[in-house]
């Protein structure tokens, strides 16, 4: 398994959803730092744009996109969670991509 793989699996908040992950666990997990913050990420119009684009692809289907009043958590799709993980740490985006290119 992969790191990303075990920051994921890590983050999962409720095992029968394995699409729900706690940002604030990945944050942890990866950084630490309080300017790399969910609440901070979530106001960059990166992360605007991706929700928005999420929401009109899977919204409608009873998916949650991110949840930001979860017990002091904010819970995101696994789709957010990777660009979270992506913006938190260079590497982690290096890794991913050399990943996708791998399986083509």
């Amino acid at each position: 398994m992969s790191e990303i793989e075990d920051i994921l699996k890590q983050s999962i908040v409720d095992p029968h959803n394995a699409s729900l992950h706690s940002l604030t666990k990945i944050h942890s997990l990866v950084s630490g730092k309080r300017s790399k913050c969910p609440y901070v990420w979530l106001k960059t119009k990166q992360a605007k744009e991706c929700i928005r684009l999420l929401e009109n692809s899977i919204g409608n289907k009873g998916s949650t996109i991110v949840d930001t009043k979860y017990r002091q958590s904010t819970l995101a799709h696994t789709h957010l969670a990777v660009l979270y993980m992506m913006w938190l740490d260079a590497s982690k985006m290096v890794h991913i991509a050399q990943a996708f290119i791998e399986k083509e």
